[in-house]
């Protein structure tokens, strides 16, 4: 693996870099070289030449002169960290010396200060509700739309969604896919740009009817994780390689693989689809919304911090294709087309990541294990716990592969193993700094709010472009990192029982003479740029009468002020979301077309019984017992039964078997389930036709059934 393929394109010297001035240093990223879009002429990256040593000449005055003030920017900065103790690792001073004294990567973004981003000064004035940190603005650029060619066979498709779509060729021509995109959508404007193509394309249009052909044949799919960004795109690649085939899918939109494409994955990652489409789907899906800005207005919305945007709201389709391989082992090593992969569990943002080295390139496909952003430790659409050491040693195992180029899955690639290897250092030298000191803080006493205020970044890594708070931020990855040991409870007596949000407001405003001086105290810290408190107390206010106009409005100016404040895309999109739903322009409730989506995609009836048992309305059932035995009459007999058994409040389901003796028993076929869950079907009609009998009563069946919620919102 010591020397580059030899159909690696840096060897085709009419391919030169767009900017022939010297490099800062002897690596380059992807994302100053030349790609190739799907109307302009394909580039490459070149490959500098790193083998000749350089010539040693004497140091003229002017950089001895040079040289002498930097190590005594060094020395200060040293004597200030020694003699200082107390001074905060983000004075503005300490913050110059940093910049100063570390090499400008800013390849990033094409440009700009890393030090101007206002999370580095919190004292800032307030901001234009429907302004942004201007560095926020400046990542944008990160994302801009194209299909960039990393090696002669790797492609990267940059902008069409909210995550990367990799492209490899194989040796026969063949393509193989890692990650799909968030819906069909964003996937067939990816497939109309692969169409014209001049390396990947063969000038194609579209059939007369519209439909998309894939220029070539697919012969894999590949998912880093279960992340519906990275999976919801890919029967609409299924269909556009059948019209290839010569063949007429019936669907691009559903679980549609008459072509047995191989699909890899994790093992884990069948369960996480399956439960994101099942248990928490409904909150997930508006906690994701406020997060990503998806109802944003043009001149609200930004970027998503790792991605132009997600394109996903209720009118897009989940073209889910279920995995049919997984990974044995923690590395499996597969040969597809040609093309030798090794799949390595890499747990990081989620537990089921995997990441794909390319040997015989030296090329490994990151998936969301680095992104140009400070890593999202929590999200605040809502997550499991995300275990940062476990994280930590995924970025180790990264980097211990000489990878001469880096793909992520969010991101621009990048190039040069010295770069990638010092990139991947200080990303997880990151992580760990955070959660170590998050420990450290919590073994010596402190509580989670004091932690939280305490911890920073160190100079040396703070200034990085792809450490910026974009996305995650250190303050939520310290409460990430507390909850992962400790979980919710701070460790103060005065968190154990804390006041319900209506009578911790009732008691504020008692405190306050009345409710009109709460909003008069929001007010006045509003104006005093103090954003924060201003939104608890209009909070306060509100909860107090939520029809109360005045208080209303005075948070949404507290909401939008705060946007105005964040660093964080996720964050910023999350306060401007919440503002547009108070004032009655956003409504997030999820719509039946995606609630049918959703249970069209459940493969199992079994999987959508678990979806009636967190539907259940308890409190309407606190002193009932009854069983319901299913028989499904498309399934083998020994798999074909499952029971329902009702308990004072509490559902126990089971399959295969029957612990207890049923009192009503159904026989039907298993998609007529999801149907009547569905609600485009009724069960009379279905037992007036023969499809579905009832024994034990129907009309107790009846009952029983009103007890189960049709909507999880």
């Amino acid at each position: 693996m010591g020397e580059e393929s030899d159909h690696d394109p840096a060897h085709n010297s009419a391919l030169q870099p767009r900017n022939p001035s010297p490099a800062p240093s002897a690596d380059t990223t992807a994302s100053d070289s030349p790609s190739a879009s799907a109307n302009s002429e394909p580039h490459s990256m070149s490959e500098p030449d790193i083998s000749t040593p350089r010539k040693k000449t004497p140091l003229s005055p002017f950089r001895r002169t040079l040289l002498i003030s930097f190590v005594g920017i060094l020395l200060t900065g040293v004597l200030l960290r020694a003699f200082s103790p107390g001074l905060s690792a983000s004075h503005p001073l300490l913050l110059l010396l940093s910049k100063l004294s570390l090499p400008h990567w800013m390849w990033w973004m094409g440009g700009g200060d890393p030090l101007s981003y206002e999370i580095l000064y919190p004292d800032a004035p307030p901001l234009d509700p429907h302004a942004a940190p201007a560095a926020l603005h400046e990542h944008t650029k990160v994302f801009r739309k194209e299909i960039v060619q990393v090696t002669q066979s790797v492609f990267v498709a940059i902008g069409y969604g909210l995550a990367n779509c990799v492209l490899i060729r194989g040796k026969s021509g063949g393509l193989i896919v890692v990650d799909t995109l968030e819906s069909t959508g964003a996937m067939d404007a990816l497939l109309r740009d692969l169409m014209q193509h001049p390396f990947l394309g063969n000038g194609e249009e579209e059939t007369e009817s519209g439909e998309l052909v894939l220029p070539m044949p697919l012969k894999a799919i590949i998912y880093t994780h279960a992340h519906q960004d990275h999976i919801f795109g890919a029967s609409s690649l299924v269909a556009a390689h059948q019209r290839h085939l010569g063949n007429h899918p019936t669907s691009s939109s559903g679980d549609n693989n008459q072509s047995s494409i191989e699909v890899w994955s994790h093992p884990l990652t069948v369960k996480e689809i399956d439960k994101a489409l099942s248990l928490t789907g409904a909150v997930t899906y508006r906690r994701a919304m406020r997060q990503f800005g998806v109802f944003l207005t043009e001149e609200e919305f930004i970027n998503a911090g790792i991605g132009p945007r997600l394109l996903y709201d209720w009118r897009a389709t989940m073209g889910i294709i279920h995995p049919n391989r997984t990974m044995a082992s923690n590395k499996q090593s597969i040969e597809i087309d040609g093309v030798r992969l090794d799949l390595l569990h890499a747990p990081g943002e989620t537990k089921d990541q995997i990441v794909i080295w390319l040997p015989d390139q030296r090329l490994l496909v990151g998936a969301d294990n680095f992104y140009c952003a400070f890593p999202n430790l929590y999200a605040i659409r809502g997550t499991e716990t995300r275990d940062s050491m476990v994280w930590v040693r995924s970025l180790d195992l990264m980097r211990s592969l000489p990878a001469q180029y880096l793909v992520p899955t969010h991101t621009r690639p990048l190039r040069g193993q010295r770069v990638i290897h010092e990139t991947l250092t200080n990303y997880r030298d990151a992580i760990q700094f955070v959660h170590d000191q998050t420990i450290r803080l919590m073994n010596k006493g402190y509580l989670l709010d004091d932690i939280v205020q305490r911890i920073q970044l160190p100079p040396h890594l703070a200034p990085l472009p792809y450490l910026q708070p974009f996305y995650g931020i250190v303050p939520w990855a310290v409460r990430a990192v507390f909850t992962h040991y400790m979980g919710w409870f701070s460790g103060d007596p005065a968190d154990l029982n804390p006041l319900a949000p209506f009578e911790r407001a009732k008691g504020l405003a008692e405190l306050a003479g009345g409710r009109d001086n709460v909003l008069a105290a929001a007010e006045k810290a509003l104006e005093e740029g103090r954003a924060q408190w201003a939104l608890e107390l209009a909070t306060s206010a509100v909860r107090l009468d939520g029809q109360y106009e005045p208080a209303q409005k005075l948070r949404v100016r507290a909401l939008r002020e705060m946007a105005a404040r964040q660093p964080a895309a996720t964050g910023r999109n999350y306060f401007l979301t919440a503002a547009s739903e108070a004032e009655g322009k956003v409504s997030l409730k999820i719509k039946d077309e995606q609630k049918i989506q959703v249970l069209d995609r459940v493969k199992d009836v079994r999987q959508a019984l678990d979806v009636l048992r967190v539907r259940f309305a308890a409190e309407r059932a606190l002193s009932l017992v009854s069983s319901i035995e299913f028989r499904w009459t498309d399934y083998a007999p020994s798999a074909g039964v499952s029971c329902l058994h009702i308990r004072r409040g509490v559902v126990e389901l089971n399959h295969n078997h029957c612990d207890h003796r049923p009192n009503i028993k159904v026989r039907m076929p298993s998609g007529l389930m999801r149907d009547l869950i569905k609600g485009t079907r009724t069960a009379a009609l279905a037992i007036a036709t023969g499809e579905m009998s009832v024994e034990g009563g129907l009309m107790q069946f009846a009952a029983v059934m009103s007890l189960f919620e049709t909507s999880a919102d």
